[in-house]
């Protein structure tokens, strides 16, 4: 009898990558970078893929900068990424994820996360999309997130910041919406050229805000919650908020920031102490906002 013998069809995950050969956890345990691919840095000595895959970049390096090379992309729900190593001499050894390939977070519907551990220098550089909500915490970096970042489904994806955080890269909303949350008493950076839509939250009792760029908030709300009290550091020659919206926070500052719209969802003695004494820089209305007192509209 002639034996029939049918094609295996690889199983497939977001953005088009085959996970029929990937394993469903890694722990890289090389002590020095290389290749995403090369299995024999990881244990099991298989790469690591797929949606809800538990990822742990926290070998004890040895001591000098370390860079793992996204050659090919990888989908995770979960990343623990830095020096395992708090106490010896290559305790402040810094990890860079870099490439021209994409890191997907997919944890299969629940908060996908990335806790940042080790050197405070540790920077991700390749592409990030999203397809689930990612929760960032764990050590402050200052190296932080340099590579664009988007949705990659339908539907608003926030990403929770619960660390010092900073974001070079250009943030979009891609395929869906991207809104950022600020849930820590923390820096939080924003300097790329974005056209997010989602917004920016700041929920904690002290932040401080730096923008960069012009664009940095993108295109949606400035919105300060209830009981915040915020610092907002303008770098660039100036940032536009879109929608500035109070809940009864404070805003202090430095540097020339443009409000295209403001929405009072607290006292007006909330704004007027915004234009009087809480920005030590300028603060311009556009004419499709409400001045109050110690605000000036755009001449």
């Amino acid at each position: 009898m002639k034996k029939i013998i049918l094609p295996l069809l690889a199983a497939v995950g977001c953005g088009g990558i085959s996970t029929s050969a990937l394993a469903a956890s890694g722990n890289w345990t090389s002590t020095t970078g290389g290749d995403w691919t090369d299995t024999a840095k990881w244990d099991p000595a298989a790469v690591p893929g797929g949606n809800g895959t538990a990822v742990n970049l926290n070998a004890d390096f040895t001591t000098g900068s370390k860079t793992i090379n996204l050659n090919a992309d990888a989908i995770v729900g979960t990343m623990i990424f830095g020096d395992s190593n708090a106490t010896g001499p290559s305790a402040l050894t810094a990890l860079t994820l870099s490439g021209a390939n994409t890191l997907f977070f997919n944890n299969s519907g629940s908060n996908a996360t990335l806790t940042w551990q080790g050197a405070a220098t540790n920077k991700i550089s390749s592409a990030i999309k999203l397809d689930d909500n990612l929760v960032v915490s764990g050590v402050n970096t200052t190296g932080g997130f340099q590579g664009a970042i988007s949705s990659n489904s339908p539907g608003e994806k926030t990403i929770y910041i619960n660390s010092y955080s900073v974001f070079s890269g250009s943030i979009s909303d891609g395929t869906g919406v991207v809104g950022l949350n600020r849930v820590a008493s923390t820096a939080l950076f924003l300097s790329g050229d974005n056209t997010f839509s989602g917004g920016v939250n700041l929920n904690s009792t002290t932040a401080q805000l730096s923008l960069g760029h012009e664009n940095a908030l993108g295109t949606g709300t400035l919105s300060i919650g209830t009981g915040s009290s915020v610092i907002v550091n303008v770098t660039s020659s100036n940032a536009i908020a879109k929608n500035l919206s109070f809940g009864g926070g404070q805003l202090t500052g430095s540097g020339n920031l443009t409000i295209e719209a403001m929405t009072i969802r607290a006292t007006g003695s909330i704004i007027n102490r915004l234009g009087d004494t809480l920005i030590t820089g300028p603060v311009y209305l556009s004419e499709n906002a409400t001045a109050s007192r110690g605000l000036r509209r755009r001449q």
